[in-house]
């Protein structure tokens, strides 16, 4: 006998038809992180066209950032109001906007309109496709899904790496920017006509039929008035909410730091300290996408269905960004490539692991609050981002050797101070990631006991 044998045929089409749904959200996570990371492959490329100093590249490469971080709060706003669907398309339509603008730049001020739209468009995706995968996905299902998400979005920033240099090389690096300006308009297009907030919309059973545990999604959009209302109880939830606020500073200081590398300084390293050509950096480079698309995948398996844990997979990444800092540290005087691989694929690798606790903060919190209080915790890491893309920027430049013609080269002690900083963070998040709760056993007892009364 089939293993749906026992549902009912509107029941197996929500299973089938809940795939497209899903392909058309993460389709999106890609081109978010294409763009996110490709300034670590034409940063350099960048800086030698517009003659922009460390600080300078350091803002430009932070200034998204800042504006998705702001943003996080109105986007959980918006995805409860406005609804998912339309929140997403919307994003879309704007990231795909600023991308054409950027790719037109011709200078400074120009490149960050078009960064600050991308932000903009970027910031309003994350939460919006997270609640469309709990009204379409099983509970037992959500870790997984968020780890095929995150793996899904690190291929496309692999594809800013070393693919991206190849095509830079051959043709400059505005025409392959063009194109996934004009490639994210098509998917939001798709997004349309293809996505609806939930099952019921399309005369499909409610996600609930089959997973008696979860909550059945509320199909009426909340007014503006009961929103906000909501976005205050969302900061008290988040204030007392332990793995919520832990969550939120961890990644803050381990995994915003590893993305400030990897979104950024990472291909300037590999050029500057150990003088590697742009198409040999982005060979080392896309290893920081595989290691953190994998170990969501990974971790969101074996939490789910083997450990039945979140915690352990939470400070293992911790501890593990902290060594891929030492190691890069130690390593700045000279390395092997095989060596800088490896050390690569673990700081990429942990810092996904930490991304582990987006399913902690849902199963800490109610069903009506997640987006928001989501919303709340996911302005940390990219916060983090920012800042220490800033940061590593300012110490560069203030560290900075001048050459005889009066240019500044940024030597391999330059960057091992502008990257200690990022050491001493992941420590910290070490030790906060001691301090949080484990959250999955409760919330498998809680949803059997629902499903007990049913």
């Amino acid at each position: 006998m089939s293993l749906t044998s026992a549902f009912s045929a509107p029941q197996k089409k929500l299973l089938r038809y809940r795939w497209v749904v899903f392909c058309a959200q993460v389709s999106g996570m890609a081109v978010i992180f294409f763009v996110w990371a490709l300034p670590a492959t034409i940063g350099q490329d960048l800086a030698n066209e517009w003659q922009l100093s460390a600080t300078a590249l350091g803002f430009l490469g932070s200034f998204l950032f800042y504006l998705y971080a702001l943003m996080q709060i109105p986007s959980g706003y918006l995805s409860d109001t406005w609804g998912p669907r339309r929140t997403v398309t919307t994003a879309l339509l704007v990231m795909a906007l600023g991308q054409v603008i950027f790719s037109l730049a011709t200078g400074l001020e120009l490149a960050l309109l078009g960064r600050g739209i991308t932000g903009i468009g970027t910031s309003l995706i994350l939460i919006a496709v997270l609640k469309i995968l709990v009204n379409w996905f099983r509970t037992r299902e959500f870790a997984t899904l968020v780890g095929i998400t995150t793996l899904v979005g690190f291929a496309g920033a692999i594809l800013a790496t070393a693919p991206l240099a190849f095509v830079v090389l051959q043709w400059g690096w505005r025409p392959p920017l063009l194109a996934v300006g004009l490639i994210t308009f098509v998917l939001a297009l798709l997004n349309w006509v293809l996505v609806r907030d939930d099952p019921r919309e399309l005369g499909l059973p409610p996600i609930s039929e089959l997973d008696p545990g979860a909550l059945v999604p509320v199909t009426r959009k909340i007014s503006e008035v009961k929103g906000l209302k909501l976005v205050r109880r969302a900061f008290q939830t988040w204030r007392s909410t332990v793995p919520a606020w832990g969550f939120s500073f961890i990644v803050f200081l381990g995994y915003g730091s590893v993305q400030a590398f990897q979104f950024l300084w990472a291909g300037s390293y590999l050029i500057n300290v150990h003088q590697m050509s742009l198409v040999e950096a982005g060979n080392s480079l896309w290893l920081l996408s595989l290691g953190g698309g994998l170990s969501p995948l990974l971790s969101g398996y074996l939490s789910d269905k083997v450990v039945r844990a979140r915690r352990p997979f939470l400070i293992a990444g911790t501890l593990g960004v902290s060594v891929g800092w030492l190691a890069i540290l130690v390593t700045t005087g000279g390395a092997s490539i095989a060596f800088i691989d490896a050390t690569f694929l673990l700081l990429g690798f942990s810092g996904g692991l930490i991304l582990i606790g987006q399913a902690m903060v849902k199963e800490a919190v109610t069903s009506e609050m997640f987006g928001t209080v989501f919303g709340i915790a996911n302005m940390f890491p990219f916060l983090g981002n920012a800042l220490f893309q800033l940061l590593i920027g300012l110490i560069l430049t203030a560290t900075a050797a001048t050459a005889s013609d009066g240019t500044q080269i940024y030597t391999a002690n330059a960057y091992l101070f502008a990257f200690l900083p990022a050491l001493v963070a992941s420590i910290g998040a070490v030790v906060l990631a001691l301090f949080v709760p484990e959250t999955l056993k409760r919330a498998l007892a809680a949803a059997m006991s629902v499903a007990e009364k049913v």
